[in-house]
This record gives structure tokens, C-alpha cells and sequence, in this order.
């Protein structure tokens, strides 16, 4: 389960944040901040499901993983 909220927080960021700015350049402040925000802030407060949730706007999918998945061996 832990690797199926993994890849949707990831995608996530991938679509919030730009790339070659950001994490190519070892900048980490913002995706720091964002899961601050976002995830940090509530993990002691909110259920894993409810969490993803609040955080993502969408509840526990395989979606993410499999998209992954297929881009790292198919593609």
C-alpha cells in the first residue's frame, strides 16, 4: 500500500513542480514545503486513506504505479 501512496505523491509532484528546476538541481525546498503542507501536517491527525485524500483529492489507486510501471520497462 505504502508503494501505491509513493507513486501517487510523486506523480503528484511531478505535476506540480518543474523538474529541471527544481529537483535537478538537488532543490528540494519546495517539494520539502509542499509535503509539509500537504502530508507532514497530518499524519499523526488523519487515517493513511483519509490522508491521501485531503492531500491528493483522490483515494488509494493503482493507477499511479501502474503508469510507473509502464513508463520505466515498457517505454
Amino acid at each position: 500500500i505504502g508503494t501505491l501512496y509513493a507513486a501517487m505523491i510523486h506523480e503528484k509532484l511531478i505535476g506540480e513542480f518543474d523538474y529541471e528546476k527544481d529537483v535537478s538541481r538537488l532543490d528540494f525546498s519546495r517539494v520539502r514545503k509542499w509535503l509539509g503542507e500537504r502530508i507532514h501536517k497530518y499524519t499523526n491527525t488523519l487515517p493513511p486513506g483519509e490522508l491521501m485524500k485531503k492531500a491528493l483529492g483522490k483515494e488509494l489507486s493503482a493507477d499511479a504505479f501502474l503508469r510507473y510501471l509502464e513508463d520505466k520497462y515498457v517505454h
